[in-house]
């Protein structure tokens, strides 16, 4: 479901964001900016997911472009909440802070 999620902000594709989102913040979503920010590209870093855990964390390096002025914007580091839900799939829950 991250997959999905960060194909959704990077291809800016409304449906696929809404589908790898928290349903509960599905209603909350404004846009494809993350922190006023465009995703150039992503990449997932490494992680595990331990057994019968309902949250995880994640974490990923960004590629950046300017919403603005359409320039790169360097990388950072983002890490985002990862809950299942009752049908075992995995929903991003809202990013932390970047490193």
């Amino acid at each position: 479901m991250f997959q999905v999620y960060m194909n959704g902000l990077a291809n800016r594709d409304m449906t696929a964001l809404r589908s790898g989102t928290c349903p509960r913040l599905r209603s909350t979503l404004l846009g494809f900016e993350l922190h006023g920010h465009y995703v150039e590209r992503w990449e997932m870093l490494p992680h595990s997911v331990p057994s019968g855990q309902e949250f995880v964390t994640v974490q990923a390096k960004i590629t950046q472009r300017n919403a603005r002025t359409g320039k790169l914007a360097g990388e950072v580091v983002y890490s985002w909440n990862v809950e299942r839900n009752e049908d075992t799939n995995y929903y991003v829950c809202g990013w932390l802070d970047y490193e």
